[in-house]
C-alpha cells in the first residue's frame, strides 16, 4: 500500500520493463530467504518484501497492458491478465498443497524460487523492444483528449473507488471465508472445491466482463458487477450449507472477477500513458487499503458481533459502488 504510487511514479519514468524485472529480482531474494528462514519473525519479514514485489508488479503491469493494445481493447487486455492472474492463484493453490504434503515445504519453496528466476528472464527477453507508449496512446495525447489533470478527474478518482469496493469484497473472501465455511461444518476439502469454483468464476468474469466492457462501456458493466456482488454477499450471509455457499462464491466470483479489468480500463480510458503507472499505483494502494480493511474490520466484527457480518458489510459497500456509478451515468 505505502509503495505502489512511488513505483507507479518510477514506471512513468524508466518504463514498465526495469520495474518488472526488479520485481523478478525481489521475488527470488524472497524465496531464496524462505529456504533459510528458522522464525516467524523472519517469515514476517519476508513478506513484507513480497508486499515490495506486488508492488512494483501490478502498477508496471497495468500500464503497460492497457498501452501496448488500442484504446478500445483495453477492458479485454485486462481481462486476459486477471485471467492469467487466477489461473495462476488458483492452480499454484493446488499445487503447492500436493507437493508439501508429498515432499514438504522445502520442495515447495524451491520451486517458487524457479519460477520467479523464470519470471526474470521473460522480463528481460520478452518485453525487449517493448515501446513505452503505443501509437494509438501518444495519438490520444497529442489531440489534447487526455492531460495531466485527469489523474485526479472524476471518471479516475471512480475508478479508485471501485478498486477499494471490490477488494474490499475480495479481503472478505480470502480472510474469511474458510472460518466462515468451517463454522457451517464444511469439510475442509469441500472448501477447497468452493474456492476453485470461486476462482473458475473469477476467470470467466475477467475475461468476458473486460470484453463487454469495451464494447458497451464500462458503466453499465460495473454496475451489474456490484449489483451480483451485492446478490453473492447477501446469499453467503445467509448461506445454511454447501449449496446455498456455492451459489454465493461463484456468483461472487464472477462479479470480483469482473470488476477489476473493468476499474483498470476506465484509469486507461481517462489518464495519458505518460501519468499512467502513477494512475495504477494510487489505484493499487486503494485495493490494498480495502483488502486490509476488509481482513480487520471484517475479523472484528466476526468476533463482536456474528461470521455473517463481514458478508452483510461487503454487501452494502458493493451497494453503495452500484449506486454512486448509477448516479453518475458513467458512460
Amino acid at each position: 500500500m505505502f509503495l505502489a504510487i512511488a513505483t507507479g511514479r518510477l514506471s512513468d519514468r524508466l518504463g514498465r520493463k526495469p520495474l518488472l524485472i526488479a520485481s523478478g529480482v525481489l521475488s527470488t531474494t524472497a524465496a531464496l530467504l524462505y529456504l533459510i528462514s528458522s522464525t516467524v519473525l523472519q517469515i514476517i519479514l519476508i513478506r513484507i518484501l513480497e508486499g515490495a514485489v506486488w508492488a512494483l508488479f501490478w502498477p508496471a503491469v497495468e500500464a503497460l497492458a492497457t498501452e501496448i493494445v488500442d484504446a478500445k481493447r483495453a477492458g479485454r487486455a485486462m481481462g486476459m491478465v486477471s485471467a492469467s492472474y487466477g489461473i495462476a492463484f488458483a492452480t499454484s493453490s493446488v499445487a503447492a498443497g500436493s507437493i508439501t504434503s508429498v515432499f514438504g515445504y522445502l520442495q515447495t519453496f524451491m520451486i517458487y524460487l524457479v519460477l520467479s528466476l523464470i519470471s526474470i528472464f521473460l522480463a528481460v527477453f520478452l518485453l525487449r523492444g517493448t515501446p513505452r507508449r503505443s501509437e494509438s496512446a501518444v495519438a490520444r495525447e497529442e489531440s489534447g483528449k487526455l492531460d495531466s489533470s485527469s489523474l485526479s478527474s472524476k471518471m479516475t478518482i471512480l475508478a479508485y473507488f471501485l478498486g477499494g469496493s471490490y477488494t474490499f469484497g475480495l479481503g472478505v473472501m480470502l480472510t474469511l471465508f474458510s472460518v466462515f465455511a468451517k463454522s457451517l461444518s464444511v469439510a475442509v476439502f469441500l472448501i477447497g472445491v468452493l474456492f476453485g469454483f470461486f476462482w473458475l468464476g473469477r476467470i470467466v468474469g475477467s475475461v468476458g466482463g473486460g470484453r463487454v466492457s469495451d464494447k458497451y462501456g464500462r458503466g453499465p458493466i460495473v454496475i451489474v458487477a456490484m449489483l451480483g456482488s451485492v446478490a453473492g454477499f447477501m446469499l453467503a450471509a445467509f448461506s445454511t450449507g454447501i449449496d446455498m455457499l456455492l451459489g454465493a462464491v461463484v456468483i461472487l466470483g464472477f462479479s470480483i472477477g469482473t470488476s477489476f479489468p473493468v476499474s483498470v480500463a476506465i484509469i486507461s480510458d481517462n489518464v495519458p500513458v505518460s501519468k499512467r503507472g502513477y494512475a495504477m499505483g494510487i489505484y493499487e494502494t486503494s485495493c490494498a487499503a480495502g483488502f486490509m480493511l476488509a481482513a480487520s474490520f471484517g475479523g472484528l466484527l466476526s468476533d463482536l458481533y456474528s461470521p455473517r457480518m463481514p458478508y452483510l458489510l461487503a454487501a452494502i459497500v458493493s451497494l453503495a459502488a452500484a449506486i454512486i456509478f448509477a448516479l453518475r451515468r458513467v458512460k
